[in-house]
């Protein structure tokens, strides 16, 4: 501590080895100044801040000549002024390299932020490419006949001979939310070839209420117009007609909007198969879908056993006697089939 004394007042200046701001900026003056330097500051400053110079405001003089009176005092003490200035000098360093790091943070996460839009895109346009063309082999109907070549009747009921995924929509904007954000009917699960076969997509455009859109208990034109939605629905191969499941999607628009469709529609897609083992010996189970083929496990005689499943796979059951030797793969050893030992095929 130093006690000042100025024209017969005492001032007590205490500072603790760190001073609690910087001294140079107290001073006015640069950092590592020369001694010179800072003693000219000083009585430049003192004088300017003299309390009895500034009567109108002696406790806030007062309490500037104290700084003053600490700054300088500090930077009086050539061990004190050289750990300080090191300690600034590593300070600044630390400081440009924090902010050095953190600008090059900043660019990766940049780089990598345009190198996932980059990505995104290409897996965006890998995707559509794919979706156009499951969506050629989207079916357009707009009558009652035409809709009746996808089912038969069976004991006075309609029933539905293929997998159907349908769609109603009301003017153009409705559908191209349909094409271009549902993505309809694409499903991430499906290939090509299963809307071929296993899956029929079809897609009713309506400009007003229709023989069709009341056969199926569409929404009206207007209703439907005025939601800015389309309406979906879809049934299994053997389905009554009349047990045709729907919905109108809650979104308007943006990714949500096809995987809430994906969803909903993968619930009737795929299925649990019970199997049922009446063969009088072991069966091995086979998962076969598209070219992939995986052994599911071995099913007793007069044993039941579960399996998931969707619409467009095969289930694969062979006699354990027959076909028992390692390594081997019955889907593409089709001299198998005449040895009898498919037992099965679903």
């Amino acid at each position: 501590a130093v006690v000042d004394l100025v024209d017969g007042r005492f001032f007590r200046v205490n500072f603790s080895k760190q001073p609690k701001q910087d001294p140079y900026r107290v001073l006015g003056i640069r950092p590592r100044s020369t001694t010179k330097e800072i003693k000219t500051a000083y009585r430049n400053k003192a004088k300017e801040h003299h309390p009895d110079k500034n009567r109108d405001n002696a406790e806030r003089a007062a309490e500037k000549f104290r700084e003053l009176t600490e700054a300088y005092e500090f930077l009086s003490d050539e061990r004190k002024k050289r750990e300080y200035d090191e300690r600034q000098i590593k300070k600044k360093r630390r400081k440009e390299n924090q902010e050095k790091q953190k600008q090059e943070n900043e660019r990766f996460r940049q780089a990598e932020k345009e190198k996932k839009k980059r990505e995104d895109k290409l897996k965006r346009a890998a995707l559509l490419k794919n979706v156009r063309l499951i969506q050629k082999k989207v079916i357009r109907i707009s009558t009652i006949h035409e809709f009746k070549k996808l089912t038969m009747r069976k004991n006075n009921e309609e029933i539905l001979t293929c997998n159907l995924l349908l769609v109603f929509v009301a003017n153009k904007k409705i559908e191209e939310m349909v094409d271009d954000e549902i993505l309809f009917p694409y499903l991430s699960n499906f290939q090509l070839e299963d809307f071929e076969g296993a899956i029929k997509a079809v897609k009713v455009q309506y400009n007003n209420d229709t023989d069709l859109s009341r056969y199926l208990s569409a929404p009206s034109h207007k209703v439907a117009k005025e939601s800015g939605k389309p309406f979906i629905m879809k049934g299994n191969k053997g389905q009554k007609r009349i047990e045709l499941t729907s919905y109108i999607p809650r979104w308007s628009g943006g990714d949500q909007v096809q995987k809430e469709f994906e969803a909903w529609a993968m619930k009737i897609l795929n299925k649990d198969v019970k199997i049922l083992n009446r063969h009088h010996s072991p069966v091995h189970l086979f998962h076969v879908r598209g070219k992939n083929i995986k052994k599911e496990g071995t099913l007793s005689p007069n044993r039941s056993g579960f399996m998931k499943s969707r619409i467009g796979d095969e289930i694969w059951a062979m006699d354990v006697n027959v076909d028992n030797w390692p390594n081997h793969n019955p889907r593409l050893d089709t001299s198998l089939l005449n040895k009898n030992v498919l037992i099965g095929m679903w």
